[in-house]
């Protein structure tokens, strides 16, 4: 198990800013944030209190609320009988509109998942039920858009393996995305009898993503779906009690040296650019001169022409030297590369002293 102690800045930070977006989601983004998440974690970022107030208006509150409402019956299996004629009446009061109307829907796959969970719960819950006309309006909708290369659509593939069992899931994501690949372990999770693929739950792939994960965590959205995902998938990743991942202490310590190594070399290039800075500087001081040099008297663009290389690399040098206390060259880059690495440490929320006594 990862020690929670080196991750839990970058995760509070996620748990903050869930709490951020929560007012500006949408309703049904709220809901799959709620689908996806144990009852610590929902409690942990007030999303408990939203799930108390979702009441259902499904018929007259428009598609979110519909797909809402669909979330809540796949999560409250067990009493579904009071909210599924609200969410059967909103489904066939939105297959009653028009192809024009259902543009946002169609496009909106976090939405279209929610009808597919509400309609597959509705049809386990009653086998009496006949909602296969309204499984095929959904599979139509779903299929009426071409595959978009955005991370939201594994959810519509989800929504349609949910309906048909066709395994469009088979297909990989981008793994370059960093949300497709957090995405990807949230779903082995939650729906883990729909995602068929485990090839790719190997210790490279979360070493991976887990250095990803902590050293991009700044998602700058307002949609609490996309942080939940990085919030979900970074406690997968850390959670002992995961069904997939690696609990054991050698492996944890191996993927925390991989995190280690990313920030290092984020720090190496930082601290390099910093020292080329510098000398663009000098460059700069010396160009300027050189196109003014002809507007100087000729004895004093003699002594400059020599001098002045000299001493702008000197004072730039002196410079250095005194605001990092050493004159050694090698010194110097080490104390600016060690600077680079404590701040991204901290930026980062890696705990480098908590680590160095592994």
């Amino acid at each position: 198990m990862i020690d929670n102690r080196f991750v839990s800045p970058t995760r509070q930070f996620l748990v903050d800013a869930v709490k951020k977006t929560v007012s500006e989601s949408q309703v049904h983004s709220l809901a799959f944030a709620l689908r996806i998440c144990d009852t610590r974690l929902i409690q942990e970022t007030g999303l408990e209190d939203v799930l108390n107030q979702m009441t259902g208006d499904a018929v007259y509150g428009g598609y979110p609320e519909v797909a809402g409402l669909g979330y809540k019956i796949a999560i409250n299996s067990n009493d579904n009988n009071k909210l599924l004629d609200t969410f059967l009446d909103g489904v066939r009061r939105q297959r009653s509109r028009s192809l024009e109307a259902l543009g946002a829907l169609s496009l909106d796959d976090v939405a279209l998942l929610g009808f597919a969970e509400g309609l597959l719960a509705a049809k386990k819950a009653n086998h009496t039920l006949e909602v296969d006309d309204l499984q095929q309006w959904l599979l139509d909708l779903i299929n009426l858009e071409p595959k978009r290369k955005i991370w939201t659509s594994r959810l519509r593939d989800l929504a349609g393996d949910l309906l048909d069992g066709k395994g469009r899931l088979y297909s990989l994501p981008d793994w370059i995305d960093l949300n497709a690949a957090s995405l990807e372990i949230v779903l082995k999770d939650t729906w883990h009898e729909y995602q068929p693929n485990s090839d790719f739950l190997t210790l490279d792939f979360f070493q991976d993503l887990l250095g990803r994960l902590m050293k991009h965590a700044n998602p700058k959205t307002s949609q609490v779906e996309e942080v939940i995902i990085w919030l979900k998938a970074l406690d997968l990743l850390i959670e002992q009690n995961s069904k997939f991942l690696f609990p054991k202490t050698d492996t944890a310590i191996s993927m925390l040296v991989d995190v280690k190594k990313r920030i290092d070399m984020a720090a190496l290039r930082n601290a390099r650019l910093s020292l080329l800075f510098g000398s663009l500087v000098i460059v700069v001081i010396n160009v300027a001169y050189f196109l003014a040099r002809e507007q100087l008297p000729v004895k004093l663009q003699d002594r400059l022409d020599i001098f002045l290389p000299v001493i702008s690399v000197l004072a730039g040098y002196i410079y250095v030297a005194f605001t990092q206390k050493e004159i050694n060259p090698k010194e110097i880059f080490l104390q600016i590369l060690e600077k680079h690495k404590l701040k991204l440490y901290k930026k980062w929320g890696f705990d480098i002293e908590k680590f160095n006594k592994l």
